[in-house]
């Protein structure tokens, strides 16, 4: 099993700054679903100084992936756990949103 990253720990900068890597969404330990992060949006600063950021991915799937937790790989921020919500359907699949607090 994989270690997974403490998404705490990440900042829209970390995503900004791998917009054009791959992410890999599990469907099992040896097969997986291409994402591409397609927008990036920054909210409030928290008087912790933490900032809210959302986050739009696009798979290309025939079906639309229900709301839920899902396995995302990513070759530079290593494997992460995203509570993904999908948004709105696209020419080529659905569009997918990750929202950081």
């Amino acid at each position: 099993m994989t270690e997974t990253v403490d998404v705490a720990g990440l900042t829209l900068e970390h995503f900004t700054a791998a917009a054009r890597d791959g992410y890999l969404l599990a469907a099992s330990e040896t097969f997986g679903f291409p994402l591409t992060l397609v927008e990036t949006h920054s909210g409030v600063t928290l008087p912790d100084s933490r900032t809210q950021f959302r986050l739009e991915f696009e798979i290309a799937v025939a079906n639309c992936p229900e709301q839920g937790i899902y396995r995302i790989h990513h070759p530079t921020l290593g494997v992460m756990d995203l509570f993904l919500t999908p948004v709105a359907a696209t020419p080529n699949g659905f569009r997918l949103e990750a929202c950081f607090t």
